[in-house]
């Protein structure tokens, strides 16, 4: 796959959803949208997606935080009307709330880009969960790794990540090793910062 040239080409193919997009966030949130959408196509390319699963991951990407830019009190507002149910972890750690809010209104929003597994990458991009799928996984790493990311461990994951691709190691223990650290730099942070260390993230850790 050229990445370049299928990104222009899809992002052009979903002009119409990606100024909805737009529409949602500020300039540097919809970069990172953007980011985030080419770096899974690097992803589902290096992990052999066909066409049609890496397509609807680019979909996801570009959908992922389309809540992002909302107050806490529209989120919580959001998850009532769509009758999401917030654990008590969830209200805890308000940066959660965009990927359960973002899920059920795209799904809503969209249905005929935004199918259960879409809907459900979205949901656990920020956290993660218990059981991950690769479509999960991805999605929750370019996330994390796109490279209009400023912060140095940002940075670092992303280089050691493709370094160790490129030397021939294993793509499925690489990705859960990154996954695992990125997971492990989240909680620190999360940690020091006095939060509310959220369970599904542990789970997720626990189960790589």
């Amino acid at each position: 796959m050229n990445i370049t040239s299928t990104f222009d080409a899809w992002l052009s193919e979903k002009e119409a959803l990606v100024q909805k997009v737009r529409a949602e966030m500020g300039e540097h949130r919809f970069t990172h949208t953007l980011a985030v959408a080419k770096e899974v196509l690097s992803l589902a390319d290096t992990y052999d997606l066909c066409e049609k699963d890496a397509k609807r991951l680019f979909v996801a990407a570009l959908l992922h935080d389309y809540t992002k830019a909302y107050s806490t009190e529209k989120q919580i507002a959001l998850a009532k009307e769509y009758g999401i149910a917030l654990s008590e972890d969830d209200i805890a750690s308000p940066p959660v709330l965009h990927s359960r809010t973002a899920a059920a209104v795209c799904k809503t929003l969209f249905p005929l880009d935004v199918d259960d597994e879409i809907c459900e990458a979205i949901r656990c991009h920020t956290v993660g969960k218990q059981e991950m799928s690769l479509f999960d996984k991805l999605l929750f790493l370019a996330d994390y790794i796109e490279e209009t990311r400023t912060h140095p461990v940002c940075q670092k994951t992303r280089k050691e990540f493709y370094e160790k691709l490129a030397s021939g190691n294993n793509k499925e223990n690489t990705l859960n090793d990154t996954l695992r650290q990125v997971l492990q730099n989240t909680l620190d942070y999360v940690a020091i910062q006095g939060n509310t260390v959220h369970s599904d993230s542990l789970k997720m850790l626990k189960n790589l």
